[in-house]
This record gives C-alpha cells, sequence and structure tokens, in this order.
C-alpha cells in the first residue's frame, strides 16, 4: 500500500477506491508523490488539450 486517505464509511472508501482505479498510471503516481498540482493537471479533460476541439 502506498496511499492512504481517511474516510467517515465504508462506501466513501469504496467510491474512493474505484475512482482512483480508473486514474492513468502518471496520475496516480503524481499521487503517490503528494504532487497535487500534477493531479489537478493531469485531471483535465483530453479535448482541453487537443487544438481544434471546443468543450461545451
Amino acid at each position: 500500500m502506498v496511499f492512504t486517505q481517511d474516510v467517515a464509511s465504508r462506501e466513501e472508501a469504496l467510491v474512493s477506491e474505484r475512482r482512483i482505479k480508473g486514474w492513468s498510471r502518471k496520475k496516480k503516481e503524481a499521487m503517490i508523490a503528494g504532487n497535487w498540482p500534477e493531479v489537478s493537471r493531469l485531471a483535465k479533460s483530453v479535448s482541453t488539450k487537443l487544438p481544434g476541439i471546443v468543450d461545451e
């Protein structure tokens, strides 16, 4: 185990675990390192990174 988090309930823990399991490897590595600005950067939608695509 490389990351722990206090949660109020078992259900909240399961929701958090499922969310993190869906993250990219790079985003998980940034979280483990405590690099929250990088986690935030990696969380931005792909469409905001690609030129010519407009978010609605």
